[in-house]
Order: C-alpha cells, then structure tokens, then sequence
C-alpha cells in the first residue's frame, strides 16, 4: 500500500475510534441519566411510602385518643349520674359549681339559673351566704330563674350569669 493510502487508512480509522469512543460516551450519560431518574423515582416512592405509613400511625394515634376521650366522657356521665342521685353529695358539687361561676364571673350582681328541682338547694346553699359573697365581690344575686324544661332530665345543670345577661 502506498503510504498516502496508509496515512488516509489511519486518518479513517482515527476518526473511525473519535467517532465511536463520542458516541460510546454520549450512550453512557444516557444510561447514567436514565439510572439516576429510577433512582429518584424510587427515593421518592420510599419518601411517599413512608409518609403514608406516619400518616396512618397518627391516625391510630388520634383514633385511640378519641376512643379514650369518649370514654372518659362516658364514665364522668355516670359518674356525675350517680353523684346527682347521691343527696349527700350533690349538694357539695352544686356548691362547687356556683362558687366556680362565681369567681369566674367577678360580678357584683349575678342571676343563678338552675333546674326546677334545684331550686331549692340553690338558696338554702352556704355558697350564698354573706361571706362567700363577699369573698366573690357578690352584693347581690337572683335565684330561682329556672332553666328551660329541657334541662329537667339533665344529671345537673347549674348557671352563673351576670344580672345584666340572664340569657347567656
């Protein structure tokens, strides 16, 4: 072969191996890229997957403590049942409430409304007497503004309202 024809062989070859080696390179980054996308792909089905698993762990969390609040509920119901029914301790407890609405309020003039059968028990209350009155600022109070009838089969229902404000 002449040499002319050998150096135009190895020029071809050389760019023969340029060419080849580009797109050898050009078809790596595009199997690197397409990798690198199921990787994020998978990171983020991972990250979502996660998620809906804390999700659903608060869920339980917050349904359990629901179920637990109700039943807490369910248990001061009966329980504020059965001290309605006890005469020697409901007293007490309605003691309790009105001195609560008493300095809750900060009132000098205040409206007891009650249950029809409380009245009673409302005015003959130690709470209403002169020193726990004054105790609470208390110059004056209303009793026997009974509650609407609704309240009649309540275990206890007991309201503290300033005497501008009956109806609150």
């Amino acid at each position: 072969l002449p040499v002319s024809e050998l150096c135009l062989l190895l020029q071809a070859e050389e760019e023969f191996n340029i060419e080849k080696g580009r797109l050898v390179q050009t078809q790596r980054l595009k199997i690197m890229e397409y990798y690198e996308k199921k990787e994020k792909q998978i990171e983020q089905q991972k990250k979502i997957q996660m998620s809906n698993l804390m999700n659903q762990a608060r869920l339980k969390v917050l349904k359990a403590r629901d179920d637990m609040i109700s039943e807490m509920l369910n248990e001061a119901r009966q329980r504020l049942a059965n001290v309605a029914k006890d005469a020697a301790r409901y007293p007490a407890l309605l003691d309790g409430l009105i001195l609560q609405g008493f300095y809750q309020l900060l009132e000098t003039k205040v409206t007891i409304r009650c249950r029809k059968q409380d009245v009673q028990l409302v005015q003959v209350s130690r709470l209403v007497s002169v020193c726990v009155r004054r105790a609470c600022r208390v110059t004056e109070f209303t009793c026997g503004n009974r509650l609407p009838s609704i309240y009649s089969n309540c275990f206890s229902s007991t309201g503290v309202h300033p005497e501008e404000h009956p109806h609150i």
